[in-house]
């Protein structure tokens, strides 16, 4: 069984950093501000859920702890923030994050069994769909719109595609 002492700190700081990574991805792909706070709201929700259903002995559940440890969370956070340089480039800090899960990944096929490979991975796709569909995307007060942007859709198979599923 993998477990997080079998990465290095810098590969465990990208998969540690993999679902704020993927839920930003699809956040910034039709970003409005409103939507963005069900979408924040829905990565919390899938980390609270993976926290009540990770055993603490699998890697899902070392996932798990990064973020209910107050102190590792802190860290996290400062971790995923973007630079002054990515806080005025969209583009550069959506490479970013696309970087960071990449390399996540590799991290992750290279030494999780390939069943938590798969698991991890499909979880982290979960987190990209639960973001995507938490709030309705061209709506005007909640009439109109649609659950799903193409951006959104675009992104997700760009994630999907990353994650290798």
């Amino acid at each position: 069984m993998t477990t997080k002492a079998d990465f290095t700190n810098e590969e465990w700081l990208n998969i540690s950093k993999a679902p704020m990574s993927v839920g930003g991805l699809v956040i910034m792909a039709s970003f409005s501000v409103g939507d963005a706070i069900f979408e924040t709201m829905s990565i919390g929700k899938k980390l609270a859920e993976l926290a009540q259903s990770a055993g603490s002995d699998t890697l899902m559940g070392a996932l798990a702890a990064e973020y209910t440890d107050k102190e590792n969370s802190k860290e996290l956070k400062e971790a995923i923030k973007p630079s002054k340089e990515e806080s005025r480039d969209p583009a550069a800090f959506k490479a970013k994050m696309l970087g960071d899960l990449k390399s996540a990944v590799a991290a992750i096929d290279g030494k999780a069994s390939p069943e938590e490979a798969t698991q991890l991975k499909e979880w982290l796709y979960s987190v990209g769909e639960a973001t995507a569909n938490a709030a309705k995307e061209g709506d005007f007060m909640g009439i109109g719109g649609q659950r799903v942007s193409p951006e959104e859709e675009a992104v997700l198979a760009e994630i999907k595609t990353t994650l290798g599923l």
